[in-house]
């Protein structure tokens, strides 16, 4: 059980299909025709395969039969409720109810719950969940459904947390200890950092003062008549989704949530739920958080706006253009890391939704002690070029090149999405008021937006950044750099001093081929079948044994693994060092020719990625792609056996990384528990 004060929810359109995908026939049967000029405005449809209805007492249900993995189903209570519409005296006990849930109800007495769920098997966390956030809450089960009366009891559970808690004092008495114990668990430096960082970002909101995890003064003294109140206003059908999704006759299931959740009597006089929002500040805004338990330094800059969410053709064409603008300039800025005397350790960009009523584009960097303002001047530099000079036709070509090939592989992987995916994406619909096109729809919309997306649009995304409004820059650090991290003056004053100009972007690509002679092949020299499990054994001429084993697991992907005995234990003591930390070096170079920012523009479109495992007593490569890619996967697996790079940069920057991470390891209690714990048992 568990609380999520921060819920940073992407909704670019690839995550959405990956939540979205259920097994249905025929994608290529979609066809979507030539965009009209009234299309943007057009409604998302729903998809065909999700039974969805209101019931009389203004129940929402999502129903949807999907088969992976067989014999289970996953099944959801969503409150349209959370911490922010607690009164004062609340605080914390939207979450406090959420533990109350498991401590008895109209046809599960006392702790009979927990004894049933742990009769038929189903485990805490696994299988047996609920999580408390600002604007919901959610319970979980995910059960067997090859016995119908675990189907039966698992809709009744659902159906007594929605309107039969018991709600006793006494055990209100034994969950508040466990609730303030677990605030206690969670003050570590991020929790204490998030706060103060949250006054700024959502201050003038209700956002602010609600944190799910609640108040201890709150806590130590609620009543259980608050308790009840927060159930009685708040838990009630017109704020309630119920959904399932797995391996079960949805038309049967219908029926039984027609008959057992329409029987909850709909509210007389409901207390209306507010709308919440969250004030954009019309000036910038800043927060300095250190703390003597952190154990990096970071500044984000934050460019905040109204949700919005995907309703129409035209916000799902939105969402495209962000998620290619997103990944150029993710591009542009890893590119940046790489360069000798970097001014950040790694920095990103994404678009995030914060709280349900608030978006934010956000620039973060990793620097080492005293590298914020210089880390914040170069990404606004680099706005600054993409304003001046617009992204380049090649990197828009690369991005809408790889973005469509992820889109392949949603749909050759559709079948096998888990059901528990499906449900949460559902469970966001209902929540969002978004509809839920169907997988087919999505990737036939895609296709055809892609192609027609322009450079001019997805400029115009980040053309804005750098104005007044809505601005926050946010910088934490441990205590020991607190001399280095700037105060908010001086951060809000490097927002509104001259920008450096930085050369036009230069994309230096290439074209040449990932191994330049192809080696002389092998031989097999000795092969074996192992019937019983569908494998074949194949003996190379150098040594090498092949274990081949088809599947129809996953269609797109095709895994590639190795091992032989070795590893860090085999190094002598004068070497150890070099060989723990070798592969985090190999991995930052590249392979063959290609350094690691020329290997990703020459992998652009392809699905395929190697890797190297390192262990005390082994070692090995590593790869996945897809069947399409297959010829590329293992060029990149032979050149990760013979052509791994040692770039002389990679390695600086990984120094650097190094020393700052050693620098503030002493910070973290684990790690000063751990030290005389490892002298003990050496």
């Amino acid at each position: 059980m568990t609380c999520f004060p921060f819920a940073s929810r992407r909704r670019g359109a690839i995550a959405r299909l990956l939540l979205a995908a259920i097994a249905a026939a025929g994608l290529a049967a979609v066809r979507l025709p030539a965009q009209a000029p009234g299309d943007s405005v057009q409604r998302l449809p729903e998809d065909s395969a999700v039974r969805t209805g209101r019931l009389p007492n203004g129940l929402t249900y999502y129903i949807a039969r999907h088969t992976e993995p067989v014999h289970r189903a996953e099944l959801r209570l969503v409150v349209n409720a959370g911490s922010v519409l607690e009164d004062e005296r609340q605080r914390g006990l939207a979450h406090l109810l959420e533990h109350m849930a498991f401590d008895g109800s109209t046809h599960f007495p006392k702790h009979a719950v927990w004894d049933y769920l742990a009769r038929v098997g189903l485990a805490t966390g696994a299988d047996v969940n609920a999580e408390t956030s600002f604007d919901h809450t959610m319970y979980r089960l995910t059960i067997p459904t090859d016995t119908a009366a675990i189907v039966t009891n698992g809709l009744q559970i659902l159906a007594d947390w929605a309107h039969g808690l018991t709600l006793d004092s006494t055990e209100l008495e034994r969950e508040r200890k466990v609730v303030i114990e677990e605030w206690r668990l969670h003050r570590g430096a991020g929790a204490r950092i998030q706060d103060k960082h949250f006054q700024v970002l959502l201050r003038g909101s209700r956002y602010a003062e609600r944190q799910p995890i609640g108040q201890v003064s709150v806590l130590e003294h609620a009543s259980i008549a608050d308790v009840r109140r927060f159930y009685r206003d708040w838990y009630r059908p017109d704020l309630m989704a119920v959904v399932i999704v797995g391996d079960l006759d949805p038309v049967e299931m219908e029926a039984r949530v027609r008959a057992l959740f329409g029987a909850i009597p709909a509210p007389r006089h409901p207390r209306p739920r507010p709308r919440m929002t969250v004030p954009v500040s019309a000036t910038p805004l800043a927060s300095v958080a250190v703390d003597s338990e952190a154990t990096a330094t970071s500044v984000s800059w934050l460019s905040l706006a109204p949700h919005r969410d995907l309703i129409t053709v035209g916000d799902y064409r939105r969402s495209l253009i962000n998620t290619l603008a997103e990944a150029m300039l993710n591009a542009r800025l890893a590119e940046a890391a790489r360069e000798a005397d970097a001014p950040f350790l790694g920095a990103s960009v994404s678009l995030a939704n914060i709280v349900r009523p608030l978006d934010a584009w956000e620039l973060s960097a990793r620097v080492v002690d005293g590298g914020a303002e210089r880390a914040l001047a170069r990404l606004r530099a680099e706005l600054a070029r993409v304003a001046r000079d617009g992204f380049l036709a090649t990197e828009l070509a690369r991005e809408k090149t790889a973005l469509l090939r992820r889109y392949d592989q949603i749909e050759a992987e559709r079948e096998k999405i888990p059901s528990a995916q499906l449900a949460a994406q559902l469970v966001g619909e209902y929540l969002s008021g978004s509809p839920t096109p169907s997988t087919e729809y999505e990737v036939a919309l895609a296709r055809r937006l892609v192609p027609t997306i322009t450079a001019d649009e997805v400029n115009r995304v980040l053309a804005g950044f750098d104005s007044l409004r809505g601005r926050v820059v946010l910088a934490s650090g441990p205590v020991s750099s607190a001399s280095a991290l700037p105060d908010t003056a001086t951060l809000l004053a490097a927002l509104a001093g001259p920008v450096a100009a930085l050369p036009a972007y230069v994309d230096s690509t290439a074209n040449a081929p990932l191994i330049a002679h192809e080696p002389e092949p092998g031989k097999v020299i000795a092969t074996a079948r192992i019937d019983t499990l569908g494998v074949d054994i194949w003996t190379l001429s150098n040594g090498v044994r092949v274990i081949l084993k088809p599947t129809t697991l996953d269609p797109g992907q095709v895994l590639i693994t190795s091992y032989r005995d070795g590893g860090t234990s085999v190094a002598p003591d004068s070497e150890l060092v070099p060989a723990v930390t070798a592969l985090d070096i190999v991995s930052r170079s590249g392979l063959g020719a290609y350094d690691a920012a020329a290997l990703r523009k020459r992998l652009a479109g392809t699905v395929a990625s190697v890797g190297g495992a390192l262990g005390p007593y082994g070692e090995g490569v590593w790869g996945s792609g897809s069947p399409k890619d297959i010829a590329t996967l293992f060029q990149l697996v032979y050149l990760q056996f013979t052509a791994p790079r040692l770039d002389s940069v990679a390695f600086e920057q990984y120094r650097a990384a190094l020393r700052d991470a050693l620098a503030h390891r002493a910070a973290r209690p684990e790690a000063a528990m751990r030290a005389p714990l490892g002298l003990l048992l050496a």
